[in-house]
């Protein structure tokens, strides 16, 4: 195994998470062990303390159509708790497998959404629970949501001026719930307040109106870790 590590030794950790290496196919969690192959697969070291990190296969998928074959890869390691989830498939590795080199922040702004970005540089509050971000909305209450969209995009018909209460209902499909809060779907996202909770996170509580997003290029964003 080739481990782009800024130590000498390969890492038996990350975070709090343990790792360990095997004959296993691929990458995978059990709790707060984390094994990847022995062999086949690179280790790419995301922070200085090795909480996080990335690992790529080296031989990339058969592909019929184009020039370029794209790799498998893995991001895992600590948020709050051990984590691991598979990412889109690599189809230019090299530009990725660089950031161990100095430039971590380069691989988390790209999983970020557009609007998170956008949002950020424009100083809105942004809140995060694992791979869910919430941007607060400049909106005061469910009323104004007449205005700041149009009827045609809200597709919680019976929700327009007013935000549905919901005892506990999951997040695009994903391990969040949101409880005991507020919410209204609409063709750019969803707009909610109230309580999110998530196995291995925090409750994240949200106070005021912010509209939801799922990080990016996961490959299974249902099933995300």
């Amino acid at each position: 195994m080739k481990v782009f590590y800024q130590d000498t030794i390969i890492p038996n950790k990350a975070g709090l998470a343990f790792l360990e290496y095997t004959d296993t196919e691929e990458p995978k969690r059990h709790k707060d062990v984390i094994t990847i192959p022995n062999t086949g697969y690179s280790l790419y070291q995301l922070t200085p303390s090795f909480d996080q990190f990335l690992t790529i296969k080296d031989i990339p998928e058969k592909h019929s159509r184009g020039s370029q074959s794209p790799h498998k890869c893995w991001f895992g390691g600590t948020d709050e708790l051990p984590f691991l989830v598979r990412m889109n498939d690599m189809v230019y590795p090299h530009k990725w497998t660089d950031i161990w080199k100095g430039s971590p922040i380069n691989f988390y702004e790209v999983i970020k959404p557009e609007q998170v970005r956008f949002a950020e540089k424009k100083n809105i509050k942004v809140q995060r629970q694992g791979d869910i971000f919430a941007i607060q909305y400049p909106i005061q209450d469910w009323e104004e949501a007449n205005f700041a969209f149009h009827p045609s995009t809200l597709n919680d018909v019976d929700s327009i001026g007013k935000g549905k209460f919901r005892e506990r209902v999951q997040l695009f499909g994903t391990r969040h719930y949101l409880t005991k809060g507020q919410m209204i779907t609409c063709n750019t996202g969803i707009l909610v307040k109230g309580e999110i909770e998530a196995p291995d996170h925090e409750t994240l509580v949200i106070d005021k109106i912010s509209l939801l997003y799922q990080t990016a290029y996961l490959f299974e964003p249902t099933t995300a870790d």
